[in-house]
């Protein structure tokens, strides 16, 4: 799949050709935005008539750490002996109005044990009553963007159909040397110390990036991205296929700037070999 850094410059490109001249409209952060609800919206259209996830829309969320909460933390929890987990997603693909399709799978640490959706009530009438499934299952319920679980479990992992790709994250396991921060990322100290932005870590610590701190570090010891993870770039590969991405771009010029959908065509036609990803034939291009 190609990068979004690919996508925007090839939309970029073709409001040139269609004579947008309106800079605004040719930010990237503004034609990344509508990249984001066109692939949602194709989404939905393309389960509607496959009835299918494809498992390209999906995205590892990674770990995530899950804060205990108890009846003093939320009033839905009447019982003070209960003790659930919560942790928020960011926003999901929906579904026929469903959220469940967009939120994968929510599973335990290991991967290796699913934690499944029900009802708030049918949750809490399972705890009240000594439900013989908790023993072997656990489970989840959702407000909002929150999922609540239970039992509760200091880290869950997460499969997720985002409605903006740029929420989740990439796996990487590497050690980051000094110089290759990226920002708003969070690291681990992984060996001895370090020092950043002035402050010193020690084995375990945990530090978020800054454009004023810099991509650098120093002193004896490594860091590791936290959890394993680091968030998406327009660098990475988009989870969206070389098909759906030319249907995503012709909808979005004839609807959002009202151009002509022959005109569109057209236009494509004639520029294939100036693309970076887009072809006449909907075909990813490497260059």
């Amino acid at each position: 799949m190609a990068q979004l850094t690919h996508w925007v410059t090839d939309l970029q490109k073709l409001l040139t050709a269609s004579n947008i001249t309106d800079d605004t409209r040719h930010q990237k952060a503004y034609l990344a935005h509508k990249l984001h609800s066109g692939r949602a919206k194709a989404i939905q259209k393309e389960y509607y008539r496959m009835r299918m996830i494809n498992p390209r829309w999906q995205q590892p969320f990674g770990l995530t750490n899950v804060t205990k909460i108890g009846s003093a933390d939320d009033p839905n929890i009447s019982n003070e002996s209960i003790c659930m987990g919560k942790v928020t997603f960011p926003p999901v693909v929906l579904f026929n109005n469903r959220d469940d399709l967009g939120s994968f799978r929510i599973a335990s640490s290991s991967k290796q044990k699913g934690i499944y959706r029900c009802g708030m009530e049918e949750l809490f009438l399972m705890i009240e009553s000594g439900d013989e499934r908790l023993e072997n299952y656990m489970f989840y319920y959702k407000s909002g963007n929150s999922y609540f679980i239970y039992p509760y479990t200091s880290q869950v992992s997460a499969e997720l159909i985002l409605e903006n790709p740029m929420d989740g994250y990439r796996m990487a396991t590497e050690v980051v040397e000094s110089g290759n921060l990226t920002y708003e990322d969070i690291f681990v100290v992984v060996n001895s110390g370090i020092i950043y932005n002035g402050n010193v870590y020690n084995i375990g610590d945990t530090f978020t990036t800054t454009v004023a701190g810099g991509n650098s570090y120093s002193g004896p010891g490594k860091v590791k991205y936290n959890n394993q993870k680091r968030k998406m770039t327009y660098f990475d590969e988009y989870p969206m296929d070389a098909g759906m991405g030319r249907d995503v771009i012709v909808d979005l010029l004839v609807n959002e700037f009202n151009i002509e959908r022959s005109q569109v065509t057209d236009t494509i036609n004639d520029m294939t070999d100036q693309f970076k990803v887009l072809s006449s034939e909907g075909n990813t291009k490497h260059r």
